[in-house]
């Protein structure tokens, strides 16, 4: 889980820069 949650963070940050709706929902 913890795993999981830093990838999530991780995931999020680079979509930051370039959102996208679908990994958006995703998250």
């Amino acid at each position: 889980q913890r795993s999981q949650k830093m990838f999530l963070t991780l995931g999020l940050k680079q979509t930051k820069p370039k959102p996208d709706n679908t990994t958006n929902l995703e998250y």
